[in-house]
């Protein structure tokens, strides 16, 4: 099963969106989503407090605007 990993926080409407179409998209493409609070982790934090949703999935890194073809054309790779 892939795995990815969508950086976050709260009161992230975009991070709330790519993480519905990840939902939507699991029937098709089988994942496991972890989800990391960047404000958890002061690094994280200033790596991404710009450009977050960011997601990974096996080498390839995504930063928003995140848009479900995107999703889709990654997962469909790494299947």
């Amino acid at each position: 099963m892939t795995k990815i990993t969508l950086y976050t926080k709260d009161n992230c409407s975009l991070c709330d969106i790519v993480e519905e179409t990840l939902a939507s998209l699991h029937p098709l493409y089988p994942h496991k989503l972890v989800k990391v609070d960047i404000t958890a982790d002061h690094d994280l934090y200033l790596k991404y407090r710009y450009t977050i949703p960011v997601v990974t999935i096996g080498q390839t890194t995504l930063h928003a605007p995140i848009t479900a073809l995107q999703l889709a054309e990654v997962l469909r790779a790494e299947g």
